[in-house]
């Protein structure tokens, strides 16, 4: 089984520490720090494997996130049909990203994550 590792960074949100980041795939999570990284896998070219990028406001009052999330980079990761629109996080709350990967060689690739917020 090849293990192929992908770079996707996340959120250029650095320096609001009132969002959390964490992506999981399969049982595994990591926490993932605004604007820092996180290596998800792929059993082989052209096999595709899903994970989520979950956001948790931690801040006081709402926070209001435009549109859909956007993926740019490699096309070889992809928001999932079923991710989030038009979504408002009170303190506490999370919204769930689903993401696919399915990559198109071996190398190396990355993709960062931005999702418009107020």
């Amino acid at each position: 089984m090849i293990q192929l590792m992908s770079l996707l960074l996340l959120f250029s949100a650095t320096g609001y520490t009132q969002i959390f980041l964490r992506v999981t795939q399969g049982t595994a999570t990591a926490s993932v720090a605004n604007g820092g990284s996180a290596t998800v896998n792929a059993s082989g070219v052209q096999q595709e494997s899903e994970f989520t990028v979950s956001v948790v406001y931690a801040g006081n009052g709402s926070l209001r996130f435009s549109g859909s999330p956007r993926l740019s980079g490699s096309a070889d990761f992809l928001v999932a049909d079923s991710g989030p629109v038009d979504t408002t996080l009170l303190s506490g709350q999370i919204a769930v990203i689903p993401v696919r990967f399915r990559p198109t060689s071996p190398l190396l690739t990355s993709a960062q994550l931005a999702w418009t917020f107020t």
